[in-house]
Protein backbone atom coordinates (compact mmCIF):
# COMPACT_ATOMS: atom_id res chain seq x y z
CA UNK A 1 0.00 0.00 0.00
CA UNK A 2 2.70 2.32 1.02
CA UNK A 3 4.59 1.42 -2.50
CA UNK A 4 1.73 2.39 -4.26
CA UNK A 5 0.91 5.89 -2.10
CA UNK A 6 4.60 6.59 -3.20
CA UNK A 7 3.92 5.62 -7.09
CA UNK A 8 0.85 7.60 -6.95
CA UNK A 9 2.11 10.91 -5.61
CA UNK A 10 5.09 10.83 -7.62
CA UNK A 11 3.29 10.29 -10.84
CA UNK A 12 4.63 6.37 -11.92
CA UNK A 13 1.57 5.23 -12.59
CA UNK A 14 -0.23 6.11 -16.05
CA UNK A 15 -2.26 9.47 -16.33
CA UNK A 16 -5.50 8.80 -17.66
CA UNK A 17 -5.80 6.05 -14.82
CA UNK A 18 -4.54 8.13 -12.33
CA UNK A 19 -7.04 11.63 -13.79
CA UNK A 20 -10.09 9.28 -13.76
CA UNK A 21 -10.01 6.80 -11.19
CA UNK A 22 -8.59 8.59 -8.46
CA UNK A 23 -9.16 12.56 -9.51
CA UNK A 24 -12.46 12.37 -10.79
CA UNK A 25 -14.54 9.81 -9.43
CA UNK A 26 -13.15 10.83 -5.09
CA UNK A 27 -14.11 13.98 -5.92
CA UNK A 28 -17.76 12.89 -7.32
CA UNK A 29 -18.03 10.73 -4.61
CA UNK A 30 -17.69 13.60 -1.97
CA UNK A 31 -19.95 16.00 -3.99
CA UNK A 32 -22.37 13.27 -3.91
CA UNK A 33 -22.14 11.54 -0.87
CA UNK A 34 -22.04 15.59 1.36
CA UNK A 35 -25.24 16.83 -1.16
CA UNK A 36 -27.52 13.98 -1.26
CA UNK A 37 -27.21 13.18 2.37
CA UNK A 38 -26.03 9.59 2.17
CA UNK A 39 -23.65 9.34 5.64
CA UNK A 40 -25.13 10.61 8.75
CA UNK A 41 -22.77 13.85 9.66
CA UNK A 42 -19.97 12.35 11.70
CA UNK A 43 -19.56 9.68 9.41
CA UNK A 44 -19.76 12.09 6.20
CA UNK A 45 -17.11 13.84 7.92
CA UNK A 46 -14.60 11.28 8.20
CA UNK A 47 -15.10 9.21 5.24
CA UNK A 48 -14.74 12.74 3.23
CA UNK A 49 -11.57 13.55 5.04
CA UNK A 50 -10.22 10.37 4.22
CA UNK A 51 -11.07 10.47 0.53
CA UNK A 52 -9.44 13.64 0.40
CA UNK A 53 -6.41 13.09 1.65
CA UNK A 54 -5.64 10.16 -0.61
CA UNK A 55 -7.39 12.78 -3.61
CA UNK A 56 -4.76 15.24 -2.06
CA UNK A 57 -2.10 12.81 -3.04
CA UNK A 58 -3.35 11.62 -6.54
CA UNK A 59 -3.67 15.17 -7.50
CA UNK A 60 -0.09 15.36 -6.16
CA UNK A 61 0.97 12.90 -8.61
CA UNK A 62 -1.17 14.06 -12.24
CA UNK A 63 0.36 17.46 -11.41
CA UNK A 64 3.89 15.96 -11.65
CA UNK A 65 3.07 13.66 -14.69
CA UNK A 66 1.36 16.10 -16.71
CA UNK A 67 2.64 18.77 -19.40
CA UNK A 68 -0.87 19.87 -20.37
CA UNK A 69 -1.28 24.17 -18.81
CA UNK A 70 -4.57 22.98 -18.17
CA UNK A 71 -4.78 20.57 -16.30
CA UNK A 72 -1.78 21.63 -14.38
CA UNK A 73 -3.73 24.82 -13.48
CA UNK A 74 -7.00 22.66 -12.52
CA UNK A 75 -4.61 20.40 -10.74
CA UNK A 76 -2.94 23.20 -8.91
CA UNK A 77 -6.58 24.72 -7.72
CA UNK A 78 -8.02 21.72 -6.77
CA UNK A 79 -4.65 20.61 -4.19
CA UNK A 80 -5.35 24.12 -2.62
CA UNK A 81 -8.73 23.56 -2.08
CA UNK A 82 -8.01 19.80 -1.29
CA UNK A 83 -5.53 21.32 1.49
CA UNK A 84 -7.69 23.58 3.25
CA UNK A 85 -10.24 20.53 3.54
CA UNK A 86 -7.55 18.25 5.04
CA UNK A 87 -5.84 20.83 7.25
CA UNK A 88 -8.81 22.99 8.44
CA UNK A 89 -12.10 22.03 7.47
CA UNK A 90 -11.85 17.96 7.99
CA UNK A 91 -10.69 18.19 11.44
CA UNK A 92 -12.86 20.70 12.67
CA UNK A 93 -16.14 19.08 11.61
CA UNK A 94 -15.08 15.60 13.07
CA UNK A 95 -14.48 17.52 16.21
CA UNK A 96 -17.71 19.76 16.40
CA UNK A 97 -19.80 16.35 15.01
CA UNK A 98 -18.27 13.76 17.64
CA UNK A 99 -18.87 16.37 20.27
CA UNK A 100 -22.43 16.92 19.73
CA UNK A 101 -22.55 20.64 18.84
CA UNK A 102 -25.30 21.14 16.93
CA UNK A 103 -24.98 24.85 16.05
Amino acid sequence: MIEFLKALYNGKLPLKETLWMYGVLPLLFIFLSNNLGIFSQKMGATITWIIAIFTFIAWSGIKKSTTDLLLNIIASILRFILFIVIVFAGPIAIIFGFSGYQG
